[in-house]
């Protein structure tokens, strides 16, 4: 396993500003940011996540030699390796909704947030933001949420759950396996198959989901039998 630096804070503004800064200081591959609480935490599209007392907050720093239309895969494997995470310390079945939130039972766990930085037609850096609800069990009121204790019924220990995480993503990040993230991501999502609306920064897109392409893509066929793909963007089930 590769020897992590970790940035511990018991509060912070946002763990993904610190790593930028880091990243932009010309910090070490696989630098981790963690924080227990977050003032000013970040979800998609701006949004602020709500991130109190008893949650697992942490930013991953990568440095990947790989071709741009391959940072998606990082994604993909940060859900999974959340999901596997979840599986092996206390047998929770999780699932994967696109793009990068995590759910039991139609509750979210988990969310998900990347940053990436080109230069010259190559990845500076690419940051992967995590946000999951441990022990904390007051939640924003605009999504239906849960935590690991409320699952267990006993506090958690976040630092075990981290240290599981970062071996598991490691595995999965292998660019040996790069190939079977998608079918892997696939076998364990909630997505396809349903009906969707997809709010993007632009539009809104709705229909029947019905594949992940290669490029993480979303491929959603509309009421009128136009097949859309969507990149990135908030997912909503009916």
């Amino acid at each position: 396993m590769t020897n992590y630096t970790i940035h511990n804070f018991d509060e912070i503004d946002s763990t993904m500003n610190y790593a930028k800064q880091l990243a932009e200081n010309g910090c070490e591959n696989f630098t981790v940011v963690t924080a227990k609480i977050q003032k000013n935490g970040r979800g998609r599209l701006e949004r602020k996540w709500f991130s109190e007392q008893g949650g697992l907050y942490f930013t991953v720093v990568l440095k990947p030699k790989i071709a741009m239309d391959k940072a998606f895969v990082y994604n993909f494997a940060a859900s999974l390796a959340i999901a596997a995470t979840l599986k092996q310390l206390f047998k929770i079945d999780a699932k994967l909704k696109w793009p990068n939130d995590v759910h039991i039972s139609g509750k979210k766990i988990c969310g998900i947030l990347s940053e990436i930085k080109i230069d010259k037609d190559k990845i500076d850096y690419f940051n992967i933001g995590i946000g999951l609800n441990v022990n904390n069990q007051n939640f924003s009121s605009e999504i239906n949420s849960v935590s690991v204790k409320q699952l267990t019924e006993k506090r958690e220990s976040a630092i075990k759950i981290l240290k599981t995480f970062l071996i598991n993503f490691e595995k999965k990040t292998d660019p040996k396996r790069f190939d079977k993230i998608i079918s892997e991501w696939k076998q364990n999502n909630i997505t396809i198959g349903g009906f969707v609306k997809v709010k993007t920064v632009n539009k809104t897109i709705e229909g029947a989901a019905i594949d992940i392409d290669r490029s993480g893509a979303l491929v959603i066929v509309t009421d009128n039998f136009t097949v859309k793909k969507v990149i990135c963007g908030d997912c909503f089930h009916d």
